[in-house]
């Protein structure tokens, strides 16, 4: 048994900070559906465009993201968070749920007050949970419901400036002077 224990810890992980991925989010809205918009007025082939530019900017976005992330390294007693140590004695609580399909979200508390949120790939939610266990640090059973949620802003957002775009060009004309 005690190899076993040893064979799970120490281990790390590719994480994405949640402020970060947050405010990368936001910045990208308004090129995504700018593209969106234009795209969708190329006339007989607006699908294909409209399909072709917004992933496009949809992946750079993503690379974008992928570039931010930092490594969680679980030891014996502490967390290392890119290169910052949280010992064992610092935090106090945590909690996990399951807002996206590929990523579980992660909230450690400190006992300072601060709050540390990551996602991380639902491959390791498992390996974390029982690290967590192993630990004893509490499991907080109240929901943040503005976490779990939060990613839908970045569609209402979106959806909100397009309709927006689309009124101001109808209401000035400006499809058709782009068209022709």
């Amino acid at each position: 048994m005690k190899e076993k224990e040893e064979s799970l810890f120490p281990f790390s992980i590719k994480a994405g900070e949640y402020h970060t991925m947050f405010r990368t989010g936001l910045k990208w809205i308004i090129p995504f559906t700018l593209s969106a918009v234009f795209s969708s007025m190329m006339g007989k082939y607006r699908y294909i465009a409209f399909l072709t530019v917004t992933a496009s900017v949809w992946s750079l976005l993503l690379r974008n993201l992928s570039k931010r992330m930092v490594e969680i390294k679980f030891t014996d007693d502490s967390i290392i968070i890119d290169n910052t140590i949280f010992p064992m004695k610092e935090v106090e609580n945590y909690y996990t749920c399951l807002p996206l399909r590929k990523a579980f979200m992660l909230r450690l508390q400190t006992k300072d007050g601060k709050r540390y949120i990551y996602y991380i790939p639902v491959e390791c939610r498992n390996k974390v949970e029982d690290y967590m266990a192993k630990k004893a640090f509490l499991s907080k059973q109240k929901s943040d419901n503005f976490l779990c949620y939060s990613h839908y802003v970045f569609v209402l957002l979106s959806s909100i400036l397009g309709a927006l775009l689309l009124i101001l060009m109808s209401k000035y004309n400006l499809p058709f002077q782009l068209i022709k």
